[in-house]
């Protein structure tokens, strides 16, 4: 097992009393010094600090070690609680705690997530030596869910140091064939943001025009999968669609049909975007098998920034009340300022921030 040479310097001097100084005689067995004598455990510390940053509390803050009782003779389990925010995601972050222990020298450990009542625990442990483990649990709790979907990405690149410079998982709904479409798709998937297809459909205002793609009430099912699938083609990382416009084809409940059993076919899921009211979505979803949402707030329909605080507030209300929310914002300098400078404040309320796919994953529907 390779470990840092310091490590092993240091279990050494304290099992073997070989350390430089004043001998320290061998403990008897079974007999330990107290947990906080092990300093050289403050490397782990320090990697999941890094991996962490301030989604825990300073690491003078945290709680003392603890010895495990009882244990094999010769053998000592260490273990520390951490508190975790609730934006913490695992998803995003586990990878990197990871990548940190293995920076460290570390490889025999392991890195969990599971449930527990109210929220999650990671746990992270480290077998330090064969007579040594440490075990460090980080819970979070967590009161509701929360997916934030930019609409409108793939027109340009103009906003990319906004949108990518927010270290949260965010959804971001592309239009389809545009000359920035692949651009989105590819660096989303690289800051780990998930990706859908913003399908362009037909809206009631025929002077309003969605862009190429446009989906319209009375096409063909074959030409309805054609255009569906030249959309989609430039998208290779979107796991779902919601609509672009299309008050009028979302209304329709043989459109929403015909389209249904393409998103089925493809495995992707549909949020609606609220439009217009009475859509047939819901119904077609059911229908066809697909997995379905539909939005709760819409953030900056008024360019304001006291519009948009106040669109936050009603969504994090709404996850409070009903353990889940959705919001659509835009692709739009002040939006995106906003989210960067706001979305910390999720977590006073112990709500987590999640990709869309996630609210379709808890609220159970297949």
């Amino acid at each position: 097992m390779k470990r840092p040479i310091a490590v092993l310097c240091l279990l050494s001097a304290f099992l073997a009393g070989c350390a430089r100084g004043p001998e320290v005689p061998p403990p008897s067995p079974g007999v330990w010094p107290e947990a906080e004598e092990l300093s050289f455990l403050d490397e782990i510390d320090q990697a999941m600090a890094a991996s962490l940053g301030d989604l825990v509390s300073p690491r003078e803050e945290w709680p003392l070690r603890e010895a495990v009782r009882p244990v094999p003779e010769g053998v000592r389990l260490l273990t520390r609680a951490v508190p975790l925010s609730s934006l913490a995601y695992f998803p995003r972050l586990g990878p990197i705690l990871t990548d940190q222990l293995e920076q460290a020298g570390y490889r025999d450990f392991q890195v969990t997530k599971y449930p527990v009542p109210g929220g999650e625990t990671w746990e992270v442990e480290v077998e330090v030596d064969e007579t040594l483990t440490y075990r460090v649990r980080l819970t979070a709790e967590v009161d509701g869910l929360v997916a934030i979907i930019i609409d409108d990405c793939g027109n340009s690149l103009r906003n990319r140091e906004h949108l990518f410079g927010i270290d949260y998982p965010l959804t971001l709904a592309v239009l389809p064939r545009l000359r920035s479409t692949a651009a989105v798709d590819r660096l989303a998937a690289e800051h780990g943001f998930e990706v859908i297809l913003h399908c362009p459909m037909e809206g009631i205002n025929s002077g309003l025009d969605p862009g190429p793609g446009k989906l319209t009430r009375g096409l063909a099912a074959d030409q309805l999968a054609r255009e569906f699938a030249e959309n989609i083609r430039g998208l290779p990382h979107a796991v779902g669609v919601n609509n672009h416009m299309g008050s009028a084809f979302t209304t329709d409940p043989d459109s929403m049909a015909v389209l249904m059993e393409e998103l089925k076919g493809r495995g992707l899921f549909f949020i609606d975007s609220l439009t217009a009211p009475g859509t047939a979505t819901g119904s077609a979803a059911a229908a066809a098998g697909v997995r379905y949402l539909s939005r709760d707030v819409f953030l900056d329909h008024e360019k304001s920034e006291e519009f948009i605080l106040g669109q936050l507030e009603q969504l994090k209300q709404k996850a409070l009340r009903r353990g889940l929310a959705i919001a659509i914002g835009h692709d739009r300098p002040l939006t995106l300022e906003i989210l960067a400078r706001e979305l910390p404040s999720l977590a006073e309320d112990n709500l987590r921030l999640v990709p869309v796919s996630d609210l379709l994953d808890a609220q159970g529907t297949d």
